[in-house]
């Protein structure tokens, strides 16, 4: 009887605290009105240069926007990573004789390597 485990990776998922708060502010943006509109807006006439750039500064919606993709770049592609190591475990029906004596249980770890240039070449495809 033979039991094969894999390990489990999740590459969609960002682990960035500043992340999850930007996407969250952006998701409620009445709750957060008082941060996008610090008591530092300039009063008084402003140019369209002027309204374009504070709005890319303070929209929260944009902010996540340049988060998630700031969060994306520092990823490695799965394409790039290792596969992921496996576990075995084999209990045999019957003890089995070796040299170290007798064993009913078998355990064992593994994990591909493929040559670097296969590696880069699948990650440049």
């Amino acid at each position: 009887m033979g039991l094969v485990v894999a390990g489990c990776r999740n590459v969609d998922r960002i682990r960035d605290a500043e992340y999850v708060e930007v996407v969250h502010r952006a998701s409620y943006p009445t709750a957060v009105a008082e941060e996008i509109l610090p008591p530092d807006t300039p009063e008084g006439p402003m140019s369209l240069d002027d309204c374009v750039r504070l709005a890319l500064e303070r929209n929260p919606k944009i902010q996540a926007a340049r988060k998630k993709i700031e969060a994306m770049a520092y990823r490695v592609p799965s394409a790039a990573s290792l596969p992921d190591p496996t576990m075995s475990i084999t209990a045999a029906p019957a003890p089995i004789q070796t040299a170290a004596g007798e064993q009913d249980l078998l355990l064992g770890v593994s994990q591909k390597v493929p040559l670097r240039r296969k590696l880069e070449a699948k990650a440049d495809a």
